[in-house]
Order: C-alpha cells, then structure tokens, then sequence
C-alpha cells in the first residue's frame, strides 16, 4: 500500500519513478531484511516495466528500475542497526567491549550516510542507464488501506518509537523487536505456523558468525593482523584510517558474505582501535557499513541477486556502466 503511494507521488515521470522505487526500497530495508524489502517492491517494478513493454536485457530503464530495488535495499539496511547483520554484529561486539551501544547510537551514525548514498545510487543509475523513455504508464488502480494493514502500520510506528526513544526507557533495541512479534500474535496478525517459516539457516549463520569472531579474538589473531594495519596507517589520521576500514570491508565483501565478513573483519578492527586509542563505536560501525556494500557482483548482497533474476541486467552491467554504450552521449 504505502508503495503504491509513494509510486503515484511520482507522476508518469521515468526518472522520478527509478527514485521512488528507490526511496521505497531503501526506507523499508531499514526495518526488515533487505532481502523481504528487495522481494516485496521488486514485482511492483516489474508489472510498470511490463506495463510499458520494456524488454529484459535491452531497456536501460528497466536496467534502472530493478537496481534501484536491488541497491535501495542493500543501502538501506545500514540506516539502522536492525537493517542488516552486520549491524547487529557490530553491536555486541561494541556493547563486549564496555559501551553501551543501541538503536540510536547506530541511527544518528548511519541514517545520514544512508541518505547521501541513496541520492547518490539515483544520480549514478541516470547517468549509466539514461532512461529510453521520458514518461511511463502505471496502474490507475486505487488502493485502500485496510483494518489488518492499519494494525501493521501502528505496531510498526510502536516499534520504532521505542527503538529511537531507547535511551529514554532503557528497553534494549533487541527486547523491543519482541514487542512486534507478541502484539502480532495477541491480534492474530501471526500464527504459529508462520513462526515456522522463520528462517533458522539465517539465525544460525549469524550465530556461526559471532562464533567465528569469537575464536579469532580468543587466539589473538585478531590482534597480530591489527598490529600489522597499525603500521600501515600510522601517522596519516583518523580521516585515513576510517576511509582505509571501509574500503577494505568493501572489498572483503567482493569475496565472500557480508555476515561471514563482518564476523572475520570487526574483531580485527577492536582491535585497531584499541591500539590506536580511538572510539571503537564509530571505528567499528565505519567498518561494519563498509562489508555491507557490495554493489559488484550479483552473489555479493541478495537484493543484487533478485535484481540479476529478472532478467533486465546482466552482471557486467552491475558491475559496470557498458550496458548504456550508445546512449549516455560519449
């Protein structure tokens, strides 16, 4: 429903429909895995693109349209910690280290950048993919909002309220996203055979993952590869390193997940910067966006994954701007 709205804001205008996709995507990743964000917006811009009869692999707005649902939702699972693992990872290591770190030390850290991004993936898709088309259909199809979807809309406005008013009540963000299950249940908006449908492989990766961290930290090895980065970096500043951690989780991701590089990746960086002696709650979130941000390949995030399925991009066309040769003017 709430797509729907922000899509019709829009108008018929191709460029602005690429940014409200992306607007929707993004803003809705921040909440729920941006897998579910990717999953749930990507048929909307599938039906406008068939709609219009843009043809997969050939249309550069369909390219467009379906890579701002894949980046929208990877860029917006870092506006907050619930957004993405690796966020929620680089929590408890931050809280194991002595500082009290929740929902809002994360958002006021992380929701701008995740802005500047978002405008940015716009600004870089119409220039890549310059849209074939100035104007585009859509459903003339009025929606509206039912009971069940007003339930939904208030426990999640509940929700976010107690996560961004943590340090005022002292609920911890992790007790509060139990708040949303138990009212869920108690409206029977959730039974008991959707708490079946959880997705305990996930769960369990993320707990291998913490595991992993875990050993790495209690074998040193963690402080040895720091010892060995601090040499790299000294002297040059703490502008230097933050760019130099998250380049280096970018490119970690390239080979291998975000979760597995953010269980490998941030006990080196406590690490660094206890030897450094710097705020390990912004030295770790700089290094837990970076492994998050894996634009290149369609393995790299699953948002990239869903938008390599439809069929209008293919991977060198993710990874770079060949796909619009002969329309971006040269």
């Amino acid at each position: 429903f709430i797509a729907f709205k922000i899509l019709k804001k829009s108008g018929t205008s191709a460029r602005l429909t690429v940014l409200a996709l992306l607007i929707t995507t993004t803003f809705l990743s921040m909440c729920i895995s941006n897998s579910a964000a990717a999953a749930i917006i990507m048929p909307i811009a599938i039906v406008i693109l068939v709609k219009n009869n843009l043809i997969p692999g050939k249309s550069n707005l369909g390219k467009a349209f379906v890579l701002a649902v894949g980046f929208g939702a990877t860029i917006g699972g870092i506006g907050t910690i619930v957004g993405s693992t690796p966020n929620i990872i680089a929590a408890k290591f931050i809280n194991d280290a002595g500082i009290s770190y929740g929902f809002f030390d994360w958002f006021y850290r992380g929701f701008p950048f995740m802005l500047v991004l978002m405008f940015l993936a716009w600004i870089v898709l119409m220039f890549l993919f310059k849209p074939e088309v100035k104007q585009i259909q859509k459903a003339d199809k009025e929606l509206k909002i039912s009971k069940e979807q007003l339930q939904v809309l208030g426990i999640f406005a509940l929700t976010i309220l107690l996560w961004v008013t943590e340090s005022i009540h002292g609920i911890k963000s992790s007790n509060v996203s139990l708040v949303p299950i138990i009212l869920f249940y108690f409206s029977g908006l959730l039974s008991t055979d959707d708490f079946k449908k959880v997705d305990w492989p996930t769960l369990i990766l993320i707990g291998g993952g913490l595991a992993l961290g875990f050993g790495i930290h209690s074998v040193a090895l963690d402080a040895k590869i720091a010892s060995l980065l601090a040499g790299m970096v000294a002297g040059k500043g703490l502008l230097f390193l933050f760019l130099m951690l998250g380049v280096f989780g970018v490119l970690l991701t390239v080979f291998i997940s975000n979760t597995t590089a953010a269980a490998i990746y941030l006990p080196i960086v406590v690490a660094l910067a206890s030897s450094f002696g710097i705020d390990p709650a912004t030295t770790i979130t700089a290094a837990a966006i970076g492994v998050s941000l894996d634009f290149i390949f369609p393995f790299g995030t699953p948002p990239t994954a869903i938008a390599y399925g439809t069929g209008y991009v293919n991977t060198k066309e993710i990874a770079t701007n060949q796909g619009c040769k002969g329309i971006v003017p040269k």
